[in-house]
This record gives structure tokens, sequence and C-alpha cells, in this order.
């Protein structure tokens, strides 16, 4: 499906035009905007015959690309981001790609899905006046949009670990879930790190002016958007080493209750090894054991075993083992 708006000079609205015009269009007067979305290959034709970009960009454009990167084709830029589907939902994490061919008046968007994002750009540059003024700020509202997707998902992420570090503590824990859900967290952390870092770098690249084709007056925009993707990517590694800190605590939380089982188990053990040994005795087939012809002798030895098994409490009692 394609999407193509025009904002010519002195249009307040961008106005949407058919893939027909857009040939026409390139070179002419005003900003123009196509967005490829799972394009057939006529319309995906267009990247060639049209445009003219690079084969090789087309190549990585069609491509699906797991990590952000941005190309200087000199008369414009070829770019690869990533936002977050459904940021506000908790669950593994799920990116939507999208590239951009960036050039002085023209923009060019590329996705295989549906994104959100580019549904309220394009919504907002034909009810907003002056929306479409520019190619390079048309892109920066994009792109502020996708980041601010991971700013949704961050909320989420740390709602999510706080709640995992108050079930550390409970006394019904139950190991086997909570230990799948702080490894399912970990997982979801590190693949944060592996698709915020890259976009970092992209995102200082345009913040530093490095392409001709981002204007003075856009810079100061994309330096924000930079600014909230170096957040985001600081929240990534700080949640790194809270998820590592709640592994260790969920480690030492089993150590601890295997202990105190342990050492109850342990003196259960000690308190009744006296009963035994007395039992083992008296279980000798010697005849010289006192109280052997005693009717009474069976219960001296019961209450023997207690009074013996009643001292080793006390004693560990006063020792504090118990």
């Amino acid at each position: 499906m394609l999407h193509a708006l025009h904002a010519a000079p002195g249009e307040a609205v961008a106005r949407a035009v058919d893939l027909k015009d857009v040939a026409g269009l390139v070179n002419g007067p005003g900003v123009l905007w196509v967005d490829l979305e799972d394009p057939t290959e006529e319309e995906a034709a267009i990247l060639s015959s049209v445009f003219r970009f690079h084969p090789l960009a087309i190549e990585d454009c069609v491509a699906e690309t797991n990590h952000a990167k941005v190309d200087d084709y000199g008369d414009y830029v070829y770019l690869v981001v990533h936002g977050v589907k459904r940021p506000d939902q908790r669950g593994p994490l799920d990116t939507e790609e999208v590239d951009f061919f960036l050039g002085r008046a023209v923009v060019v968007t590329y996705h295989t899905v549906p994104v959100k994002v580019i549904e309220e750009v394009r919504r907002r540059c034909l009810e907003v006046p002056n929306a479409m003024r520019a190619a390079d700020f048309l892109v920066h509202a994009i792109l502020d949009r996708l980041v601010d997707s991971y700013v949704t998902k961050m909320e989420a992420l740390d709602a999510e670990i706080d709640a995992l570090e108050q079930r550390l503590f409970r006394r019904n824990l139950v190991g086997r879930a909570v230990l799948n859900e702080i490894f399912a967290l970990k997982k979801e952390v590190l693949q944060l790190k592996r698709v915020v870092n890259p976009q970092r770098e992209v995102m200082n690249r345009f913040a530093r002016r490095e392409f001709g084709v981002v204007s003075v007056e856009a810079a100061p925009h994309f330096r924000d958007v930079f600014d909230h993707v170096y957040r985001v990517s600081e929240m990534v590694e700080s949640f790194r080493d809270v998820v590592t800190s709640a592994m260790e605590t969920y480690l030492t939380v089993v150590a601890n209750r295997t202990n105190e089982v342990m050492k109850v188990l342990t003196v259960l053990s000690a308190v009744l090894m006296s009963a035994s040994l007395l039992a083992g005795i008296y279980g000798m087939n010697f005849t010289v054991l006192p109280g052997k012809d005693w009717p009474g002798g069976f219960w001296a030895s019961i209450g023997l075993m207690a009074a013996v098994s009643g001292v080793m409490v006390a004693y560990f009692r006063t020792r504090r083992w118990i």
C-alpha cells in the first residue's frame, strides 16, 4: 500500500497524491512524503525507477535489518530505526522496523507492517498547518514518536521489575515461576540494549549535523531526540543491573531458606539421636542392663529419653542455634 502526501509552497496543509503523480513531484517545489506499507512490486519499484536510490540502499531497505544504521549518499541519507509495538503492554519485546530515505525535499518511508506512529504523523500532516514544512522536520516528527515508544516500554518494564522485587521476599515464593520471570526480564533487557544502543549512535550523528540534508534549524530537534534515546539507553543499563541484582537476591533468598530448613532438620536429628542411642543400648542382648527385670523399666527408659532430649533442646536455645 502506498500513501503519498505533498505540501506545496503556500499551502497550509498537505494533500494526498496518487502513485502516477509521484514522479512529477520528485524534483518539484514543496515537500513530498511517500510511505510504502507492505508495498506491491509495482509500488516498491519506484525506489529505483522514480527516486533513483542506490541499489545497496534498496537491498537493505527491502531486507530485514536487526540494528539501526545510517548511510550517507550525498543528496540523501538512508536510515533504519526500530520502534516498539504495543509499548504500554507487558510481555516480550516486539519491535517494528522503519526504513527512511531523507532528501532535501523528499522523504520515503518503508515498513512491512502497519506502524501506528506513521499513521499519526500522516493524519497530523493532513490536519495541522505547516506540519510538513520541511523534510528533515517530518523525519524528526516520526523519530520523536518512535523513541517515545521506548520510554513507554521502559515505564512498563520498570513496574514489572518492581513487582518482581516485591515477590522475591514473600513466604509463598514459587521458585521456578519467579526464576523463569527473572530470565525473561533479563532477556528482554538485553534485547532492548541491542536495539537502543545503535540507535543512540545514529541519533547522535543527526544531532551533530553530519549530513547535509539536516538543516541548522532542525539540528536542535534531533538533539532532543538523541537526549531521549540516551536516557532510554541509561535506563536499560540500570535495569540490567537491577535484574542481575534480582537474580542474586533470589539465589540468596533460596539459599537462606535452604539453610533454615537444614538447621531445623539438623536440630531434630540431634535431639532424636539421643533417644535412638538409649533405645539402641537397651536393645542389646546383655543381662547386666539396669532395670532389666523391673516392670516399670520401659516407662523409665521413655522418661530418660524425654529428659535427655529436653536438656539438648534447652542447650540449643541457650546457644541460639534454634
